[in-house]
């Protein structure tokens, strides 16, 4: 299961606010927010969307940790 997808920027603040107003539509807002990494969406709620600051833009996906699912 995928807890959000992360979506590499090299201009944080434009990034941050076009993912603001997509977030707002969707009724969901920041989560987390640092100065290199911003997510929108709900704790524990469907997958979210987060940017992060890279030189070269990249597409993560996180997978969620579920009851079912160890990290060692």
């Amino acid at each position: 299961m995928i807890g959000y997808v992360t979506l590499g920027t090299n201009d944080m603040e434009k990034a941050a606010k076009f993912y603001d107003a997509l977030a707002k539509e969707m009724g969901v807002g920041r989560m987390m927010d640092f100065d290199q990494f911003v997510a929108w969406g709900e704790m524990g709620g469907a997958p979210g969307i987060a940017t992060t600051t890279v030189s070269m833009p990249a597409i993560f996906a996180i997978p969620m940790a579920t009851s079912s699912t160890s990290f060692a």
